[in-house]
């Protein structure tokens, strides 16, 4: 760990994650000069419930910048990404209640009901309605807690709610407005018509901003807790997905990128809006001004690994492969039979089927723990080739990927995804992409660089392709057909029964 910051300052990193918040002090040419983590405590329960406490997540993130003992260097701006979640906060920027989080299911049963009200004007939203949305969640709290949403000042996401707290301004990013269910996508704009029809109040909606723009200062209360100086330029940020994107040098149209974490989210940058209902992938307004991105989140990929690796008595994926990543990798593709659909919290893209649930085929006596831990790697893999189809039939070019997230650290594994994928896979060599496009926004917002690509050239670091593994690609084409049929007998045990 570096305890000196070169000339001209040091960017704090803050990423709230699916599964752990990191925070990170990086200088100005990319050297990480200081880092902290720990899992975010966050919960989920069998009626679909997925939450975390506010103040629990603000404390952990004061903690940990605190740890880094930040008055050491000369940090000149904080930028910040979170996972998606939508929060209730008060005047005193307090959540309300508990933060919905984007597996959070309950609110599924408004989906058909904001579609209708909606109507021919869910086509600006750039995206199919799910039960993620804010606006379906905002149903969901006014019928079930109307007290909580009438007590709320602002609905912000869960990565505005911190910036309130650095900061004392609500203000939200076009990415995130983008995932709201009252934004147009192409406009980049609240659509008074979508605020309307969602029955959202407009008072609660906080104002929109660049990514890279300031949303303020770090308030003196703040930096007491963190450790900073009073002052300090706090960026606007965006989603841990779309920043990871930046991070991993999407700066200009005709990148695809695949945020692999809990889930893989899949954008391919692009320099105008392409969308048309009823398209499979989603149209967001980019973190960066005059760019939009096709793609979206999967369902639980690494997530659902994970949980595999944990019914099979390991800790954690990693521990897993530790002890069954030789055998596992070295099997044929398709697993001898073994399927794994992994979507145990619903589909996202491409499908969209929130009643979506995991399944396990094809088992025998002679198979595995090796062969059911590499199914689960595979269905992953699949599940993200299904996206990548669906921003091929969107109309993007997709000849090579850039892979960043923990699997990018795992040659065996990329090589697996772009023999699985039949296209060159490229990983990054230095610190974690979330991380270093959250310190490209603050350097940004602070004046440090001129431009994004400006801050690409001195935080980025190199991709380099990974070599295709030797399966035939006719193996790979039956091993596909064969976790199809895994993942369609799953989506039609997910359906509901039909009305009598």
């Amino acid at each position: 760990m570096e305890r000196r910051a070169s000339g001209g300052g040091a960017l704090l990193a803050v990423d709230a994650g699916s599964s752990r918040t990191r925070v990170t002090l990086l200088s100005v040419n990319g050297r990480t000069l200081a880092s902290r983590s720990a899992p975010t405590p966050s919960s989920r329960d069998l009626d679909g419930t997925a939450v975390l406490s506010g103040e629990s997540l603000w404390n952990q993130v004061a903690e940990l910048v605190r740890g880094l003992r930040p008055r050491e260097f000369d940090v000149v701006g904080i930028g910040v990404a979170a996972q998606l979640g939508v929060v209730l906060a008060d005047e005193s920027g307090n959540a309300v209640e508990d933060v919905l989080l984007w597996p959070d299911g309950r609110a599924a049963g408004h989906v058909r009901e904001l579609e209708r009200r909606l109507g021919p004007y869910g086509a600006l939203l750039g995206r199919p309605v799910s039960a993620e949305l804010p606006a379906c969640k905002l149903m969901w709290w006014a019928g079930e807690r109307p007290d909580a949403l009438g007590a709320a000042r602002w609905v912000l996401s869960l990565k505005d709610f911190l910036v309130l707290r650095l900061t004392g301004a609500a203000v939200t990013d076009e990415t995130h407005a983008s995932y709201t269910g009252w934004f147009d996508v192409a406009a980049r704009a609240y659509s008074a018509e979508l605020v309307r029809r969602a029955g959202v109040a407009p008072a609660l909606l906080p104002p929109v901003r660049s990514a890279h723009e300031p949303a303020g200062t770090l308030s003196a209360a703040a930096a007491e807790r963190l450790g900073l100086a009073e002052g300090t330029c706090v960026a606007v940020g965006g989603p841990d997905g779309s920043v990871g994107a930046l991070g991993a040098g999407a700066v200009r149209p005709g990148v695809t990128v695949d945020v692999a974490g809990t889930t893989d989210v899949l954008l391919s940058v692009v320099g105008e809006p392409r969308w048309t209902p009823p398209a499979r992938t989603v149209l967001n307004a980019f973190v960066l001004p005059g760019h939009w991105v096709l793609g979206g989140p999967t369902g639980m990929t690494g997530g659902a690994v994970d949980w595999v690796s944990r019914l099979l008595g390991f800790g954690s994926a990693a521990d897993a492969f530790d002890r069954l990543g030789g055998e596992a990798m070295a099997l044929p593709v398709g697993c001898d039979g073994v399927g794994f659909n992994p979507a145990l919290s619903g589909s996202r893209l491409p499908t969209w089927d929130s009643a979506e649930r995991g399944m396990l085929s094809g088992l025998g006596q002679h198979h595995s723990a090796a062969h059911v831990f590499r199914a689960a790697h595979e269905g992953a893999a699949f599940t993200v080739l299904e996206g990548i189809d669906a921003l091929r039939a969107a109309g993007a070019t997709v000849d090579e990927i850039v892979i960043v997230g923990g699997i990018a650290k795992q040659p065996e594994l990329v090589r697996l995804r772009s023999e699985l994928w039949g296209v060159p896979v490229r990983v990054l060599a230095g610190e974690e992409a979330t991380t270093v496009g959250a310190a490209m926004l603050a350097g940004i917002a602070s004046g440090l660089f001129r431009d994004a690509a400006h801050a690409a050239d001195a935080l980025v670091s190199p991709a380099v392709t990974t070599p295709r593994g030797d399966a035939h690609p006719a193996d790979v084409a039956r091993a596909r057909l064969r976790w199809q049929a895994t993942a369609d007998s799953a989506r039609v045990l997910g359906s509901p029964p039909p009305a009598r």
